[in-house]
């Protein structure tokens, strides 16, 4: 999902003129809320393995389609130490627990 939704966010951007930022917030909320729904309909779904194991697949994968709003953040702002910036930012993240 990682690699349609950067071609995704490359097309809304060059072709369709949308601003990086809305673009951005639409896919962090889509990848967002698809993973946190279909976590939580995993939960009530019963003993079912299969439907299980196929809503935290999707789950995992939509996780994907946030490297396109809110991960790709770091690139801009310090492109030369975005994998610094990103570390950072995840152990400040991180520190309070879970």
């Amino acid at each position: 999902m990682t690699m349609i939704s950067g071609v995704l966010s490359d097309f809304l951007v060059t072709h369709m003129k949308m601003r990086t930022i809305v673009v951005r917030k639409i896919m962090s909320t889509v990848g967002l809320c698809t993973a946190g729904f279909s976590i939580a309909l995993a939960g009530h779904v019963g003993c079912n393995a299969v439907v299980i194991v196929f809503l935290l697949s999707i789950s995992l994968s939509f996780d994907g389609v946030t490297t396109s709003g809110f991960k790709a953040n770091h690139v801009e702002i310090a492109p030369g130490l975005s994998g610094i910036t990103y570390a950072m930012a995840n152990t400040f993240g991180s520190l309070p627990g879970e």
